[in-house]
């Protein structure tokens, strides 16, 4: 007879274990987002590698080989650098801007962008980190960052950035062409019609679409939204002062008109207190736009109690398909950059960065999630005591490339490469 009820009670422990998961799904699902336990994956790592101490930025592939811009810490100065695709750094070389972004010009160029005092800045080298060529522009009253570099589908390649003065932030769209001695010229404005020039609005990430069309993301008087934009040639300066950019045109440049075809706010802020953090990146691709950024919820007025990152899904005419929250928690998780590669986004960024004793601890965090938004997995990796980050990745030869920094608090970071199976 104990048997008997010993032998009930165990199916009954099974049966409630059991339908108390199912509810946790279930819930998770309403809710939108995926909740995997990250877990310590440092058996994975195929190639590990640290050099240099400067915070990397951003990332390219060349011919196989890797090459990253990186932010000075402590007294170093801003860096160029070529790595080898097991990790193994063939040069390193300073340059004279804060940098933004890299792109690709070809096979044997790239460029560089981002900002020298109060002018967006352009830089052209070649692969072994020789400068072909520069470009810096000013806007008087202003402060000018350039931060993104893509085909334009017009005659060239479109500079994006801001440019401040005091509380004001516009957007700043210029036109360029790049000629095969290296010459740069300034081709065209671009004008956004629908933001007025007393609004604030920053700039986030922008990628080509379709034909002539991109999306953009941007914070509007504290509103994250994406937008897709055509641009139409509309008219020329005739080098007089322009009301609707507080700017001087160029004599005899083109002005494009950029119209606003749609544009969805990714998250509300009046939404049970929710808010856009950051905006990483857009990424286009199978008749999708993936936006990669974080998102915080307020408690108060002048408190957060939960940060994390966000990805959203958008098809082409902006609706929304799907939003997943990455690892919902109390300490703050940062995503950083994507990549789409066979079908699968794999995003980097920032695990559970948090203060213990007065000391900022964090992980590298590696997710692989599927563009129907399903979670595949979830890692993290690198040593409990430090603060680590993974702000960049690449694939090159079927491995995933994960690019970073990482060391004490307040003291000096060194890069860090890990090369792991996808």
């Amino acid at each position: 007879m104990k048997k008997v009820i010993l032998f009930t009670t165990l199916i009954l422990l099974v049966i409630m274990v059991g339908c108390e998961k199912e509810e946790s799904v279930n819930t998770l699902q309403k809710e939108n987002y995926d909740n995997p336990n990250p877990s310590q994956n440092n058996n994975e790592i195929i190639t590990e590698k640290s050099w240099g101490y400067d915070d990397i930025v951003k990332s390219i592939t060349i011919n196989n080989d890797i090459y990253t811009i990186g932010y000075p810490t402590i007294k170093y100065n801003s860096t160029l650098r070529k790595i080898s695709k097991s990790g193994k750094e063939i040069w390193s070389k300073t340059i004279d801007i804060n940098p933004k972004n890299i792109f690709k010009l070809d096979d044997k160029r790239l460029i560089v962008v981002g900002y020298k005092k109060n002018k967006g800045s352009i830089r052209i080298y070649d692969i072994e980190g020789n400068l072909l060529a520069s470009k810096d522009e000013y806007i008087e009253n202003f402060r000018l960052s350039f931060s993104n570099i893509i085909k334009d589908g017009i005659d060239g390649f479109l500079i994006s950035g801001n440019k401040r003065a005091d509380n004001i932030s516009q957007p700043f769209l210029r036109g360029i062409t790049i000629s095969a001695d290296n010459k740069i010229t300034n081709s065209y404005l671009l004008k956004i019609k629908g933001i007025r020039t007393n609004d604030y609005c920053t700039l986030g990430s922008i990628q080509p679409i379709q034909d002539l069309d991109f999306i953009i993301s941007m914070l509007i008087n504290d509103k994250y939204i994406i937008a897709r934009l055509t641009p139409r040639k509309v008219s020329y300066s005739t080098s007089q002062y322009n009301t609707y950019s507080n700017e001087i045109d160029e004599p005899n440049e083109p002005i494009y008109s950029i119209n606003i075809m749609w544009q969805k706010e990714i998250m509300s802020s009046s939404s049970n207190n929710y808010f856009i953090r950051s905006s990483k990146q857009l990424i286009a691709k199978d008749n999708k736009i993936f936006h990669i950024g974080s998102y915080g919820k307020r408690k108060t007025s002048s408190s957060v109690e939960e940060e994390s990152g966000l990805v959203s899904c958008l098809d082409l005419d902006g609706n929304i398909q799907w939003q997943r929250k990455i690892n919902p928690s109390n300490k703050s998780d940062e995503l950083y950059k994507a990549i789409y590669y066979n079908s699968n986004l794999f995003i980097v960024g920032e695990h559970s960065g948090c203060f213990i004793k007065d000391i900022y601890k964090s992980n590298g965090l590696l997710v692989k999630m599927d563009k129907y938004g399903e979670i595949l997995y979830t890692k993290t990796f690198g040593d409990k005591n430090l603060k680590q980050s993974f702000t960049s990745i690449e694939v090159i030869d079927n491995k995933l490339k994960l690019l970073g920094y990482k060391g004490k608090y307040k003291k000096e970071m060194k890069n860090w490469f890990l090369e792991i199976n996808p």
